[in-house]
């Protein structure tokens, strides 16, 4: 369930060296206060086995970025071979933590695509299906635009429909019975949930005279990034230019 590195391994050489290593990624936001007080108990470990006097040397490596990423190592090396059955009973702790956030599904997943729609040229009249598969922990949401501006939802002739798979895989997808030329355009299928989002976009070409969908006044913030696609529809045609004032 572990988006990226999972790592739990604990190794006993000789019974000499205990080493064990903890790695986990994709914390949520929401859920970093639950994860990091499960991993304040890993550090606990090393004082425990200090204040007994098992162990020669102790290292302890703790990594925090950006509240979304937690990764932390421990390492212990030396134990007495009297010792060996207590050091190992502690390292097994480190392994019910990990069991303990599987269950409790801490670890949230941003959402990835397994299958996305092509670029489609068809004739009017056609019958088109787009379709994105995807998953993420939560389940995502999803949603459709047109141009990257106008939201998609059903209406006559378009059924725009979303469901959960028994998999555990969202389905979502674009049926057009008859495709008209004022379907063109570029369809956005984005995936979101509270640790992320996907997004996939290709064009819908169908046949037929140019034309482009009239936009209301656009508004963008000093410094920042604009980005605005053409809404334009029709098929074929050679090429695109942008022009900035009157002329």
């Amino acid at each position: 369930m572990y988006q990226k590195e999972q790592l739990l391994r604990l190794r006993s050489l000789v019974f000499l060296s205990v080493s064990a290593t903890f790695d986990v990624t994709k914390f949520s936001e929401t859920n970093r206060a639950i994860a990091e007080s499960q991993a304040a108990l890993m550090f606990r470990i090393p004082a425990y086995l200090e204040k007994r006097a098992l162990l020669k040397r102790t290292t302890l490596e703790v990594e925090l970025t950006c509240f979304s990423s937690f990764s932390a190592t421990f390492n212990v090396t030396k134990f007495s071979e009297t010792n060996r059955a207590i050091a190992e009973s502690q390292a097994a702790l480190m392994f019910r933590m990990v069991a303990y956030l599987e269950k409790r599904a801490l670890l949230n997943l941003a959402p990835q695509f397994k299958l996305a729609f092509p670029e489609k040229t068809v004739r009017q009249g056609s019958f088109v299906s787009l379709i994105c598969i995807a998953n993420g922990n939560p389940a995502p949401q999803v949603k459709w635009t047109l141009d990257g501006i106008w939201t998609l939802s059903t209406r006559p002739g378009v059924l725009v429909s979303t469901y959960l798979s028994g998999g555990g895989d969202v389905i979502s997808y674009v049926n057009i019975t008859s495709a008209d030329v004022t379907d063109s355009g570029v369809y956005s299928c984005t995936a979101f949930n509270e640790a992320g989002k996907a997004v996939h976009s290709r064009r819908l070409n169908v046949f037929g005279s140019l034309f482009i969908r009239p936009l209301n006044n656009l508004t963008a913030l000093a410094g920042g990034v604009f980005k605005v696609m053409c809404p334009f529809g029709g098929y074929p045609f050679d090429s695109i230019i942008w022009k900035r004032g009157k002329f």
